[in-house]
């Protein structure tokens, strides 16, 4: 009987347990829920206390990758280029391909752009709209319109400003740019959108993005803004055609219809349809700062980092200037000069002392060319007389000798190295080419073997030249 009573008192004691247990949750963290059981510690007695669960950062939104809808080819300027050809000829050295394509690439003014529309499957090609007063490309024929209607209105009117009277309605404030500080007007006036389309044209254009200045507009309350707005507009433009034709119009009242005059009667005059469009490179930072302009600076950061494209027409280019081209190894870098690179052989004709200095930078392969008579003649006398000496002098010019007739190369950052001594061929592909003879039918006539070929630019001490000095006349170019 007790213990039925102290049952009973246990179930008064707690008569809500159950429902407290049906408002928990036991589903993970990240699941809606209406309570949360606290995460209990124990600790070195034994007795445990509650830790409140550490709530989850959220991750930020991934950024949206950029798709250009130009694509964009990088060329050297011509005059650039030739000068680039000149010093390399005068000085024999050897370059890095891609060493050679950043240089280029280091100065906007050194290389020009190629554009061309981006069209997808199915769609038919799109066109560049230029503007044939600066030589400007747009996407669109609008666009290019809208910049020589706020840029070069100079060229086809005359303009004359006219006080009227100030719009009249019930302004409670003024949208002000973001960038000029200027008011454009409130947002209930009837000309508020034809008047932020021309301020952002006119005045913002190459600054800003369309969508970054809609944003970043601030509107202003104090009456004074409002009063000085009132105050701007009481001027207006009119605007008198230069060369007015039979029957046109002499003048405008607003530049709506400036516009649409420039669109139908003068469009042949300002704007011209192109399938591409080359582009200097210090002329990047005039355009206004749309998709062309982003596609351009997108491509050319790329290229910057790995010049692959504009290498490759280098290559070309170098080529048909009869250039040597030679690789370090199947995957390595090309590498490019203005000298036929020479195997010597034992048969090779040199003068003791060529011989000796060959010998000496084929044992010092990469060795600095001023490193050279210090080790070579081992010489300790002070730096002023040792330049004047004979020896120096007769150092100097077999080491010329050697550049010049392509025994050794001497590459941007002063090392040298010497190609070697030619190889025979082994005796494993002398056995498989006699086999191959004896596989063969005899034949009564026999024709002359053919001399060894060469053997690959693989050589051990072949490294990479890392590194551009750039001149300090921007006019002149060396590489």
């Amino acid at each position: 009987m007790e213990g039925i009573v102290e049952e009973n008192q246990k179930e008064k004691a707690h008569p809500d347990s159950i429902a407290e247990l049906s408002n928990l949750s036991f589903g993970p963290d990240w699941a809606p829920t209406k309570a949360k059981l606290p995460t209990l510690v124990s600790n070195k007695k034994g007795s445990t206390k509650a830790r409140p669960v550490a709530k989850r950062a959220r991750r930020p939104a991934a950024a949206v990758a950029f798709t250009p809808e130009i694509a964009v080819f990088f060329y050297p300027e011509e005059a650039v280029f030739q000068r680039l050809i000149n010093a390399m000829r005068s000085s024999c050295k050897t370059y890095q391909l891609f060493d050679i394509a950043r240089l280029i690439l280091e100065k906007d003014a050194r290389f020009t752009a190629l554009l061309k529309p981006l069209t997808s499957k199915g769609s038919e090609p799109r066109k560049l709209y230029l503007t044939l007063i600066d030589n400007i490309p747009f996407q669109t024929e609008t666009t290019a319109i809208d910049h020589v209607c706020w840029h070069h209105l100079d060229q086809f009117f005359e303009t004359e400003v006219k006080e009227v009277d100030p719009p009249k309605g019930n302004f409670s404030f003024v949208n002000q740019c973001p960038v000029t500080k200027e008011f454009i007007g409130p947002p209930n006036y009837h000309r508020y959108p034809q008047l932020l389309e021309a301020h952002y044209a006119s005045k913002v254009s190459g600054r800003m993005s369309h969508e970054h200045f809609l944003k970043s507009i601030e509107s202003v309350k104090e009456p004074e803004a409002i009063t000085q707005w009132l105050e701007k507009m009481r001027k207006v433009a009119r605007y008198k055609l230069k060369d007015s034709q039979e029957g046109e119009t002499n003048e405008f009242v607003s530049l709506e219809s400036v516009r649409h005059f420039l669109a139908t009667r003068r469009k042949d005059q300002i704007i011209r349809e192109v399938d591409q469009f080359k582009l200097k490179g210090d002329a990047i930072l005039k355009l206004p700062k749309d998709i062309i302009r982003r596609s351009i600076e997108v491509a050319l950061e790329r290229q910057r980092r790995f010049p692959i494209d504009i290498a490759t027409h280098l290559r070309a280019r170098f080529h048909h200037k009869h250039f040597c081209m030679h690789k370090k190894g199947a995957k390595g870098p090309y590498y490019i000069c203005a000298v036929k690179r020479k195997f010597r052989d034992e048969s090779t004709p040199f003068t003791d002392k060529i011989q000796t200095l060959i010998e000496f930078i084929e044992q010092h392969p990469m060795i600095s060319i001023a490193e050279l008579p210090a080790k070579f003649l081992k010489s300790s006398q002070p730096t002023d007389e040792a330049n004047r000496s004979p020896q120096l002098e007769e150092l100097r010019q077999n080491l010329n000798w050697l550049i010049h007739e392509g025994y050794v190369a001497e590459h941007e950052n002063g090392a040298l190295f010497a190609w070697g001594l030619l190889k025979e061929t082994s005796t494993k592909s002398n056995k498989a080419t006699q086999r191959k003879k004896k596989e063969e039918p005899s034949a009564k006539t026999t024709t002359p073997l053919s001399p060894p070929p060469l053997p690959p630019a693989d050589d051990k001490g072949f490294s990479e030249i890392a590194g551009n000095s750039d001149p300090k006349n921007e006019s002149e170019i060396s590489p």
